[in-house]
């Protein structure tokens, strides 16, 4: 067997309508990939014209059985408008009713060679048991119940509302906190934690061997930030530090980035933090915030509004101020925190002015140890006076006068004794008295 494999430089046409979306739109369906009709009936259905995307000059459309082999005789392909129609096989034909015919609708940017495809089923059969929605999208959040009703009402035979109690179904993959009661085929559940989006397949058969497939597809809800209120100003020339943590349902689980940030703006841990530069001008500031679990990385992006206030910068040495936030957020939100700066100065102001005190009570105690050294040393100065030395001034002044008395100091060799012999008394001459007068 030989092939022949085609090189482009051109990308490949792309699939860009699904299947999924176009279905209803081609019949009545028995699953997302399937229309059903009766036998020998006509048919006429037609494919959207963007189903492919090309980036170059055009698509080549062809239509092959599923084994790549020709169309059979009961149906045609028209690739200028991608229209399929024909008359279906007679009951008699058929060899096990209700019978499937697969087939292809194919797009190349080569002619002769199959680039991209898209495969669906016609089915024909005595019964048509279809649905109104082939494929079931539920939106679910983790923790919280979800129910879906209208699988019943969907469900047709014949174009005529089932009873539940008349099909059976088999379900494929189906999680295990999702279930489908039988006697009404309402699907209901609850998501858990660590539940995680999920594709299922329900398969209803009618007492004809009609079969019916039915996908339902569950997608959760991200409940990553229980607030997304987390708008916060900043001052020009200050640090800041915006914690998201408070916004979390669970912050132990997330990782933070942020998307289309200033490059003073960054994440630390469950923070945002930076430092406003001194120049920066009064605007307002759009952060896209996205948190991430890492248990099942699901990811939610929500937008925070930055405020950069007007005014002069203020920057501190010590003191490094907490963003604060523009709104409040509910109850479930942690309180208020005091400023940093404030309770800083709180501390700082005490603390200065009791040392000021204690420097003073130094000072002073200094200042009079100083006075009382000198007023010794001018005391050890002071001599007894000497006669003669003192003199009136020529001038009259205001004079007090007072006697002072001395009295002489007997010579000390009176009182000495040698040899027991003691000398002979001398006359000593009384007490003199002097006259002193001191100037005021």
């Amino acid at each position: 067997m030989t092939a022949t494999l085609v090189v482009t430089r051109n990308p490949a046409p792309k699939v860009q309508i699904p299947l999924s979306d176009q279905i209803q739109q081609l019949g009545e369906t028995s699953s997302p990939t399937s229309v059903v009709a009766y036998p020998a009936s006509e048919f006429s259905f037609a494919f959207d014209r963007d189903t492919f995307s090309y980036t170059g000059a055009g698509i080549n459309y062809y239509a092959t059985s599923a084994n790549s082999s020709p169309l059979p005789s009961w149906i045609k392909f028209d690739a200028s408008t991608l229209t399929f129609t024909g008359t279906t096989p007679p009951f008699e034909s058929l060899v096990q009713p209700p019978q499937q015919f697969d087939f292809s609708l194919v797009g190349s940017d080569i002619v002769g060679f199959s680039a991209v495809s898209l495969a669906f089923s016609i089915i024909v059969g005595a019964h048509r048991l279809t649905t109104d929605t082939p494929v079931i999208k539920i939106n679910a959040t983790r923790g919280e119940q979800m129910t879906y009703e209208a699988l019943a009402g969907s469900i047709r035979l014949d174009g005529n509302a089932i009873v539940p109690t008349d099909v059976n179904f088999t379900a494929a993959d189906l999680p295990t906190w999702l279930t489908v009661d039988e006697a009404t085929l309402v699907v209901k559940g609850t998501p858990l934690n660590d539940s995680q989006p999920s594709n299922s397949t329900l398969t209803f058969r009618d007492a004809y061997a009609d079969t019916l497939d039915i996908l339902v597809s569950v997608s959760l809800e991200a409940r990553i930030f229980r607030e997304t209120d987390l708008d916060f100003e900043v001052k020009p020339g200050e640090s800041f530090s915006f914690d998201v943590e408070p916004y979390l349902w669970s912050p132990s689980d997330i990782e933070l980035e942020l998307a289309n940030s200033q490059d003073w703006i960054d994440v630390k841990g469950l923070k945002i933090a930076g430092t406003a530069p001194k120049s920066a001008a009064s605007e307002n500031i759009k952060l896209l915030v996205k948190a991430t679990s890492k248990l099942s990385g699901e990811s939610e992006t929500v937008a925070a509004d930055v405020e950069v206030l007007s005014g002069a910068a203020t920057t501190t040495a010590d003191v490094v101020p907490s963003a604060s936030p523009t709104g409040s957020i509910m109850s479930s939100t942690p309180p208020k925190q005091l400023n940093p700066g404030l309770i800083a100065l709180a501390i700082l102001l005490p603390l200065g002015v009791l040392f000021a005190f204690v420097i003073l009570i130094i000072c002073c105690r200094r200042r009079k140890k100083r006075e009382s050294m000198e007023h010794e040393k001018k005391k050890e100065k002071i001599s007894m006076p000497v006669a003669g030395s003192f003199k009136r001034d020529s001038k009259p002044r205001r004079q007090k006068t007072q006697p002072i008395q001395f009295r002489r100091r007997q010579n000390a060799a009176i009182e000495n004794t040698f040899d027991h012999h003691r000398l002979p008394d001398i006359a000593v001459a009384p007490p003199g008295v002097f006259a002193l007068e001191i100037a005021e």
